[in-house]
């Protein structure tokens, strides 16, 4: 190994970067932190000199060491070796420091930074890039990093969709929606819902059922809808539960069970607590309240899912199924939830 790193400290005084990469590639996997931290200090006297390929080297380093060596780990260092390489117009580090400050897939919370985000993202969507057009126009969608300009969202959407991101249909579709919008248009939601799910985009292919569920600018059709939620209930947890809901509603316990099955398993919180509720009244299954108060503590895990907090209070106060009475328990669960049920019950304890 010291012979090793004397030829490739040399391979460097020479300027033979090429060379002395490959071979500290290798040394990076050794056993030994005083080995790798030799390598280590060769490739940051390269950095400094300029070296793309080395700096950006020493950033995903920093950032993904390999597993057996997590104890060099350093965020810190990894972004300031990124950011350099970026500054030398390294298109990958600007992928990834607009990934991390954006925080899409991010190992830590602690990194996000929405302006510096939006900085990395302006010089990607130069390059006309859809992913990139997106992502900006989320950050004009939502106010991250910079003020909310949903006509500027709108924008870059437009682009992004334009080159196929068939997210984007999505989000356009949205700003005509509800809540935070341009302006209420189902007919321009439509339209853009219409594009996405010739695209198969299953965000869209589910939002389009709900607009033919509830006759949002079209005639209401449960068929129509129950067969958008159909093609892609098996892998998307809203289509699942929306399918279920419908099933429930009809008092077809058995497909009802079989949907909220399938949206518990991908995650759906509301799913998880609606299986709770047919397993406490017994609605097509054998009544198991053991089984309910599991279902109902899994919805709250997944997403404080307020409903099943409450249900979880009401097993508890008032011992249901055999459960012991709890009143302790119980104000915990009811002061958990958000509904006014839960603060009407908490009233009862007190």
């Amino acid at each position: 190994m010291d012979i090793a790193l004397e030829y490739l400290q040399t391979a460097v005084n020479y300027g033979d970067v090429k060379s002395n990469l490959n071979l500290a590639r290798d040394y990076l996997g050794s056993k030994k932190d005083e080995d790798i931290n030799k390598v280590l200090a060769i490739y940051e006297d390269l950095a400094q000199k300029g070296d793309i390929n080395t700096t950006r080297t020493l950033a995903e380093f920093y950032f993904y060491p390999p597993y057996t060596k997590e104890n060099f780990k350093d965020y810190k260092k990894a972004i300031y070796y990124y950011e350099k390489a970026a500054n030398m117009g390294d298109l990958r580090s600007i992928k990834k420091l607009a990934q991390i400050f954006l925080c899409g897939e991010c190992e830590s919370k602690k990194l996000v930074d929405y302006k510096k985000a939006k900085i990395y993202l302006e010089k990607l969507a130069q390059m006309g890039e859809a992913r990139d057009l997106f992502n900006l126009g989320w950050t004009y969608n939502f106010g991250k990093g910079i003020e909310k300009d949903l006509l500027k969202a709108k924008e870059y959407y437009e682009k992004a969709a334009s080159l196929g991101f068939s997210s984007a249909y999505y989000n356009l579709a949205w700003l005509y929606y509800k809540d935070d919008v341009i302006k209420v248009d189902y007919k321009k939601a439509l339209e853009y819902l219409k594009k996405g799910v010739e695209l198969n985009n299953s965000n869209c292919i589910n939002l389009l059922g709900l607009f033919y569920e509830k006759g949002y600018g079209v005639e209401k059709n449960m068929q129509t809808a129950i067969s958008y939620y159909k093609q892609i209930a098996n892998f998307d947890k809203y289509a699942a539960n929306n399918l279920a809901n419908y099933y429930r509603d009809n008092k077809n316990y058995k497909e009802a069970f079989k949907y909220y099955e399938i949206g518990s398993q991908l995650g759906n919180d509301e799913s998880m607590n609606e299986l709770g509720i047919i397993y406490e009244q017994g609605l097509g299954v054998q009544k198991d309240i053991q089984t309910a108060l599991n279902y109902y503590n899994k919805a709250y895990n997944a997403n404080l899912n307020p409903h099943a907090a409450y249900n979880i209070g009401l097993i508890y106060h008032y011992a249901k199924g055999g459960i012991k009475k709890d009143l302790q328990l119980a104000k915990k669960w009811y002061k958990r939830s958000t509904i006014d049920d839960a603060k009407k019950q908490l009233a009862k304890i007190k």
